[in-house]
C-alpha cells in the first residue's frame, strides 16, 4: 500500500511538473511555440492564442511541422476543435490531455506514433475524424506509462477511448471498410469506439493486435471476411478482444456492404407481401442475394396480394344485359365472406337483314336474345322496277299507263273531241238528257 502511495505521489508531482514546465530552447511563431529537432523538423509545443477552432500548421518559420510535443495543449480549456496537418508523424505524452472543452479532433494521415495519455480526460470529445484507414490501422498507440508498468496507467493515447465516434473524412463510420493490403491492426486502434456496428475486413489481413474495440461496449455486430473460414484461422489475434470476437462472423462473403437478412413478408388475400431480400445496415441498400451483389428495388421485391379464394358463389342480384349483378361467398384462405360485383352481360343481337325491293328500301334489324331490345340500322334505297313490256321483270307489277293532260278520251292524242269532252264536263253536260246547267257555246 505505501509504495502504491508513493507512486501516486510521484506521478503527480511528474504531471504538476510537466504542466508548468516551459520548453527549453523554444521558438516562437506568432501564437505558436515550437522547437526545432535533430532532423531539423519542428515540434509544436505550445499555443497562447484565444482561438477556439484549432489548425496546426504543417510548416513553421521554414521548418515542416512532424510533431505535436509534450504537454503542448494540456490542460487548455478554451479549444473547442484540432486538426492535425498529415505532416505531423507523432502526437507526444499528455499532449492533449485534460483539453475539457474539446468536442472535435481531426488527425491527419502521417500519424504513426501516439505517445501516452495523449487524450487522456479530453471529457467533451465526441468526433474523432481520420483521413485514412489503412494508416491509422498501423498507429502505435502507447498504452503504458514510460516509468510504471501498472495496470493503472493504462493510458488513453486514443482519442476514440474518450470520444466515442469515428469519422472517416467527416462521415460518421457506421460500416468500417478496412482496405486491402492492411496485414495489420495495431493494439487498441479503435478502443471505446461505439459507433462501428460493422466490420468488413481485407483478405491480407494477418494481425489483429490486442484490444482493438477495448470498451466499446459491444456495439459490433458483423464482421465480414472475404476468404474461407479456415482462411481465418490463420489470422494471429491476440488476447482481450472480446469485444471484436463476440460479433457474427460471416465468411466467403465478397462485400462492401454489411449484409443483413430481411424477413420475408407473406401476401394475404388483401395486402402484398415482399420477397426474400437481402438490406445494407449502412448505406440502405437492397440485394437479392446474401453476398450483397445483385442489388434491387423496393418495387421489384413486392409480391401480390393472393386475392380470396372461394370455391363457390351464391348470386345475390343476377347480372342483366345493362345492369351488374352481386355474389356472396367465403374465403376459404382467410374466412372473411366477401362480395364480388358481375358485370353487365351486354346485349345479345342476333341480325336479320331485309333485302331493298323495287319499291321498298332495305334495313337490317338487330334483336337481343335474351331482352328483346332491337334497333334497325343499314338502310338502303329501292331498288326500283325493271319494266319489260309494260310488266316489272323482278316484281311483275304492271307498268302504269302514262297519263297526258288534256286527253280526255284516253286516245293517246290531243284532238278537238277532247276539247268537246271538257267543256262538256265544265259546263255540267248531262249524256242522259243532252241538256248543260251552264251555256258554253256553239259545240263542234
Amino acid at each position: 500500500m505505501k509504495e502504491r502511495k508513493l507512486r501516486t505521489i510521484l506521478a503527480a508531482a511528474l504531471a504538476l511538473a510537466l504542466l508548468f514546465a516551459v520548453p527549453s530552447g523554444a521558438d516562437t511563431s506568432g501564437a505558436w511555440s515550437y522547437s526545432v529537432q535533430s532532423d531539423g523538423t519542428a515540434a509544436i509545443t505550445g499555443y497562447s492564442g484565444s482561438d477556439v477552432d484549432i489548425v496546426i500548421p504543417d510548416e513553421i518559420s521554414g521548418y515542416t511541422v512532424t510533431a505535436i510535443g509534450e504537454s503542448a495543449f494540456r490542460g487548455n480549456t478554451r479549444i473547442i476543435s484540432v486538426e492535425i496537418p498529415d505532416s505531423v508523424v507523432t502526437i507526444g505524452m499528455y499532449a492533449f490531455e485534460k483539453c475539457s472543452a474539446l468536442l472535435s479532433v481531426s488527425i491527419g494521415s502521417g500519424v504513426n506514433f501516439v505517445d501516452f495519455h495523449a487524450f487522456n480526460d479530453c471529457s467533451s470529445l465526441i468526433k474523432v475524424n481520420i483521413k485514412d484507414v489503412a494508416a491509422w490501422c498501423g498507429i502505435e498507440f502507447v498504452t503504458k506509462h514510460p516509468y510504471y508498468n501498472d495496470p493503472y496507467y493504462g493510458g488513453s493515447a486514443n482519442p476514440l477511448n474518450w470520444g466515442r465516434n469515428l469519422y472517416l473524412n467527416n462521415q460518421l463510420v457506421k460500416t468500417l471498410v478496412i482496405p486491402e493490403g492492411v496485414v495489420s491492426i495495431k493494439a487498441k486502434t479503435f478502443v471505446g469506439c461505439r459507433s462501428i456496428k460493422n466490420i468488413i475486413l481485407p483478405s491480407t489481413l494477418m494481425n489483429i493486435g490486442t484490444k482493438i474495440l477495448y470498451n466499446s461496449n459491444r456495439t459490433l455486430q458483423n464482421v465480414y471476411y472475404p476468404l474461407a473460414e479456415e482462411d481465418w484461422n490463420y489470422v494471429s489475434i491476440s488476447s482481450d478482444n472480446d469485444d471484436f470476437t463476440s460479433a457474427t462472423f460471416h465468411f466467403g462473403v465478397l462485400t462492401t456492404h454489411p449484409i443483413e437478412e430481411v424477413p420475408v413478408v407473406e401476401a394475404s388475400c388483401t395486402e402484398p407481401g415482399v420477397a426474400e431480400h437481402w438490406r445494407c445496415m449502412d448505406c440502405g441498400k437492397l440485394f437479392a442475394d446474401a453476398a450483397g451483389t445483385i442489388e434491387t428495388t423496393t418495387d421489384a421485391l413486392v409480391v401480390p396480394a393472393l386475392g380470396h379464394a372461394v370455391a363457390s358463389w351464391t348470386t345475390s342480384i343476377a347480372a342483366t344485359c345493362t345492369a351488374t349483378g352481386s355474389q356472396s361467398g367465403v374465403c376459404s384462405r382467410c374466412g372473411e365472406s366477401v362480395t364480388r360485383t358481375l358485370a353487365a352481360l351486354g346485349h345479345a343481337y342476333s341480325e336479320v337483314v331485309t333485302a331493298p325491293g323495287c319499291a321498298t328500301g332495305g334495313f337490317t334489324t338487330h334483336t337481343c336474345s335474351r331482352c328483346g331490345d332491337s334497333y334497325v340500322d343499314s338502310e338502303t334505297y329501292p331498288l326500283g322496277h325493271q319494266f319489260v313490256d309494260g310488266v316489272c321483270s323482278v316484281c311483275g307489277e304492271k307498268e302504269p299507263a302514262v297519263f297526258l293532260y288534256g286527253d280526255a278520251n284516253g286516245d293517246g292524242v290531243i284532238t278537238s273531241k277532247d276539247i268537246t269532252l271538257l267543256r262538256r264536263y265544265l259546263a255540267n253536260y248531262d249524256e242522259a238528257t243532252g241538256t248543260s246547267t251552264i251555256v258554253l257555246g256553239p259545240q263542234n
